[in-house]
């Protein structure tokens, strides 16, 4: 997949920005706070219908503004031409998705047709975080590879919705026949979201631990489990998952009703990173956390690759801070492999991060929302 363009309207601090990318590496440049963020958030929304910073799309619309649009023209892998549009109107609260002319509804179904993988430095928690950003981290991945994972993940949290509304409620609570239906729907949705995790995790696995090692060398092993609150990093069938399932829902019944919320399920659960067979979170240093961070940013555009069958868009958002220069020298070997690339860092760090290495690149200067565009240079 290749963003060749984009336009955008009343989008954060960027009125009418029009800007055309090179195939390969755009670095975009500025100091903070002129928008090159923002731009890459834009690239988000012509992907995913959405921010990676918000889930408010009031928060991206510029102020004083009723209404904001992102149009981008992609070319995907087999040379077909994608004309996307995101609109969002804030007299209606409404949002819309065009692809061709045509409105796409619902909106989760554009998930995965363009795949993207964006990292920088708010993303740090996936790694020194709780579960919940690891289980999030993992739900944005195999949501862009897998359509059923997507319907399952979006069922799943209405179902604990539901059963969250009757746990808290003291009239509906005692009643096991109003809850016993949502209990078999969290076991059947609940049990295919877990073995779908530990499925595709043993996928990733492989690519995470070879790009970890291809940025921090062979002294440095890592590995990633599946943490289930119902098995130990066994392999289960669906079946076998749901009989664990429907007997910790039985166990845990009286917690659940004390508590007023669901505690057995795959929204509970958790991926254990390690280091050398130890607790990543316990002994990896500053720099080792940042390492595994973009580690996984790199095994998710493989994966994603492969399980999409459509290259996707690479955002790094400001990665190079906290790498020694050897990290940040085997880092730019490997994004030198990807396909094409969105680059933000300030006008200070080009020389520093790009000089010495042959790369082909096209800088795009951002400032005060708007941009202005440099000749393709070879930075050396």
């Amino acid at each position: 997949m290749i963003l060749k363009e984009i336009q955008l309207s009343n989008f954060r601090n960027h009125t009418d920005t029009k800007v055309y990318f090179s195939s390969k590496v755009n670095i975009v440049s500025g100091n903070n706070g002129q928008g090159k963020t923002n731009l890459l958030e834009a690239i988000s929304y012509s992907c995913l219908t959405k921010s990676m910073f918000t889930h408010r799309d009031t928060e991206v619309l510029q102020s004083g503004k009723s209404w904001f649009s992102v149009f981008a023209t992609l070319h995907s892998d087999i040379e077909f031409t994608y004309k996307n549009q995101v609109r969002y109107n804030e007299e209606k609260k409404e949002k819309i998705f065009i692809i061709n002319n045509i409105e796409i509804e619902p909106l989760s179904s554009v998930i995965g047709k363009f795949p993207m993988v964006f990292l920088s430095p708010e993303l740090s928690i996936i790694t020194t975080g709780g579960p919940a950003e690891r289980r999030r981290f993992l739900d944005i991945l195999l949501s862009q590879s897998s359509k059923t994972y997507l319907e399952n993940i979006i069922d799943f949290r209405r179902i604990v919705k539901q059963r969250n509304t009757i746990l808290t409620n003291p009239t509906l609570k005692e009643d096991r026949e109003l809850i016993e239906p949502w209990n078999e729907l969290l076991v059947e949705r609940g049990s295919k979201i877990i073995n779908h995790r530990t499925e595709l995790l043993s996928q990733f696995k492989t690519h995470l631990i070879k790009s970890y090692s291809d940025i921090a060398g062979q002294n440095e092993i890592v590995n990633v489990e599946y943490k289930s609150s119902i098995s130990e990093n066994e392999s289960h069938s669906i079946s076998s998952i749901q009989e664990k399932l429907r007997g910790e829902l039985k166990k845990e019944r009286t917690n659940e009703l004390y508590k007023g919320t669901t505690l057995v399920g795959p929204h509970r659960d958790d991926l254990l990173f390690t280091i050398n067979n130890h607790p990543f979170r316990q002994f990896a240093s500053q720099g080792q956390h940042k390492t595994l961070l973009i580690a996984l940013k790199i095994a998710e555009y493989y994966f994603l690759k492969d399980t999409c069958r459509e290259t996707p868009i690479v955002l790094l958002d400001d990665v190079f801070s906290e790498l020694d220069n050897s990290r940040t020298n085997h880092l730019l070997d490997k994004l030198s492999e990807l396909g094409q690339i969105f680059i933000s860092t300030t006008l200070e760090n080009i020389t520093t991060v790009f000089g010495g290495l042959n790369l082909q690149t096209e800088t795009i200067v951002v400032k005060d929302g708007a941009v202005f565009k440099e000749k393709d240079i070879v930075v050396q």
